[in-house]
């Protein structure tokens, strides 16, 4: 059984990253486009991405995945279905969070694995969970939850 870390939390921790953003790597001004484009992705720190996902929920911007999507850029799966596609080939690569301390890498992990839609939580959990061994997503298995978006030329 999971404990789940607290929405209080949660966004107490989005609201310190936020507004301390300088070190965040800003989303690209996508105004003109259509989409957000994610390409080989290697993931980063955890709060990063929670923080670009948070932004890009609240503004409803269409989110195309390509290619690998490793560790912390798995958290673009927490985007709403509708809001979210994949280009054939697209790859994701779960891990447990690697952290300073082991309560800062449980409360990662922690926050990761409930962020996660259940399809990718019942995927994770068949696999024997979140570890320091990689579990790779394909695509024959994303594209069973995920629309599949046609390549822009």
């Amino acid at each position: 059984m999971r404990s789940e870390i607290s929405p209080l939390a949660v966004s107490a921790c989005l609201a310190v990253a936020a507004c301390n953003s300088a070190g965040v790597g800003a989303l690209r001004d996508n105004s003109a486009d259509t989409y957000h484009q994610v390409q080989n992705d290697r993931g980063g720190r955890v709060i990063d991405y929670a923080v670009r996902t948070a932004k890009l929920r609240e503004s409803g911007q269409q989110t195309r995945l390509a290619g690998r999507c490793a560790s912390a850029c798995t958290l673009y799966l927490t985007l709403p279905p509708e809001q979210l596609c994949i280009l054939p080939g697209t790859s994701f690569a779960f891990h447990a969070p690697v952290a300073k301390s082991p309560r800062g890498g449980k409360t990662a992990e922690q926050y990761l694995f409930s962020s996660y839609p259940q399809w990718v939580q019942a995927w994770i959990e068949s696999r024997g969970g979140l570890t320091s061994n990689l579990l790779i997503m394909s695509y024959a298995d994303a594209s069973q939850h995920l629309r599949t978006c046609t390549p822009h030329a």
